[in-house]
Order: C-alpha cells, then structure tokens, then sequence
C-alpha cells in the first residue's frame, strides 16, 4: 500500500468528522442567544454574567448577572459551537482540496506512468512506495553465499533456500506483500555476512534483517549462531531495532504466529 492509498482513507473520514461536527454546531446555533458569557471566578465558585453583543457597551452597567445556570449553559454552548463551526469550516475546505488532490496523480507516481522508453532515459526525483519496493528488489548483486545448498527447497517466488522454515518465512512475506530478497551481501567493515532474509517496508523504506536460527540445539550450530549475532550488535544491527530474530529446536518447531506477529509489528 502506497502513500496515497494510506493517506486518503484518513482525510475522508476526517472529512466526515467535520461534516458531523458542523451539522451538530448549526443545531446549537440554532437557538439564539441574547448576548456573549463572562465568568468570574468568586471564592471557590463561579459567577457567570451576560454581556450584550455591541462591543462599543463597555463597563459593569451593561452586564447582567445569570440566576438561571441553565441560561450560562446555552450561551456557553452557543459560542462553543460557534467557534468550532469555523474552526471545522475552515479545516474541511483544506481536507477537501486534499481529498481532491490524493484522488489524483500525485507527484511521486509521475515516475511510474512514464513511457517504458523514457524511464530508461529518466533518472527517478520522486517515486512511489511500489516502485521504490520493485527496484529494491529487482537489484543485482556482485557476491552470493556459497555455501552449499544440501537439501533444496523452492519458495513460492521460485527461489532455492536452505530448509522448509526459510519457505515458510519467505511464503508468509509475499503472502504478506512484504519485498525480501533471500541471502542479500551484507557488508560489515571487510566481513560479507549473509543474513537469511533482507527485508523492507514499504511504508517507512527501511530495511530489516531476518535471521532464522533452526538449530539452536546444536551445539556447534548455536556457537557459531551467537558469534553471528555479537557482530551484528556491535555494528548497529539489534534486535528491535533493525534485526528480526526466530528458532527452533528439534522439539519445538518454529511458530507460524511468530512470524505474523513480526510482520505486523515491523514490516507494514
């Protein structure tokens, strides 16, 4: 989902917020009142008197004192509806033009309706959350790990990775309309590490790292897991942060709820 497309259901019901109050403000207003409210605050109450509408009626003469709370009230609510009748007037004249303007191209869709031609001639100022998801996705990369992939398992983006909790981990991002690339190069100082996934969202374009530890019952496996991990923290990639973490063990499998719940928390 887009910009656009997140951001125009918010105006219109904004919209519609301010269509409702203003209906409510014309109800009050309504009901005439005979002049505006001053408060006085008196001991530990207070004293409530109206004042006629002419501004040029200056001093206390001019001013009675309310006996009927009741009276106070409406003239309260009057001028309450009164200011957020224009208030809310003005605000849905720019909610309106907003509506108006996300219904249309916005600028950071100019990119994508280009011809095929002129976007290999254009280099992009301003693009969409999808377009920016479909380069991001789309880059080549010099380097991939070659570490031998012994039992093959195909994702439903065709792709090869190394055990069947990865193809539920990558199943659940496109499911999700989450942008992955499996085995990404990440460079750490001279180091090249291969973090399972690589993950973005969209919303935010910022990147994630997904690491899967599907042994942690393995003792050589979880030493060399840990040793992973301390590199990452001491470069700025935490768990919270910008790294997302899960396991397993031979009792206990990985946890398709896991999954969702790190999808809904830090990918949309």
């Amino acid at each position: 989902m887009g910009k656009k497309e997140m951001i125009l259901p918010l105006l219109v019901e904004r919209k519609a917020e301010l269509e409702e109050a203003i209906a409510k403000a014309d109800d009050i207003l309504k009901c005439q009142v005979e002049g505006c409210l001053e408060v006085n605050r008196h001991n530990d109450h207070y004293r409530y008197y109206v004042k006629p509408f002419d501004e040029t009626a200056k001093g206390r003469a001019k001013r009675k004192y309310i006996k009927d709370i009741g009276v106070a009230e409406a003239i309260a609510n009057f001028d309450y509806a009164k200011r957020i009748h224009r208030d809310a007037s003005n605000e849905l004249k720019k909610i309106s033009a907003l509506i108006e303007m996300y219904s249309k191209s916005t600028a950071d869709e100019r990119f994508r309706e280009l011809h095929p031609g002129r976007k290999l001639l254009v280099k992009p100022i301003l693009i969409d959350d999808e377009q920016y998801a479909d380069i991001w996705e789309s880059a080549t990369y010099k380097n991939h790990n070659s570490y031998p992939i012994i039992s093959p398992i195909q994702t439903e983006n065709n792709e090869i990775v190394r055990s069947k909790s990865e193809k539920i981990i990558a199943d659940k991002l496109k499911i999700s309309g989450i942008p992955y690339v499996y085995e990404k190069p990440l460079y750490i100082g001279k180091i090249i590490k291969y973090p399972d996934f690589t993950v973005l969202n969209k919303r935010t374009r910022k990147e994630y790292y997904w690491e899967h530890m599907g042994l942690i019952d393995d003792v050589e496996y979880l030493k060399n897991a840990i040793e992973k991990i301390t590199m990452y923290l001491k470069n700025g990639i935490i768990p919270g942060k910008n790294l997302i973490i899960t396991y397993e063990t031979s009792r206990h499998p990985l946890s398709v709820r896991s999954i969702e719940t790190f999808i809904n928390e830090y990918l949309v």
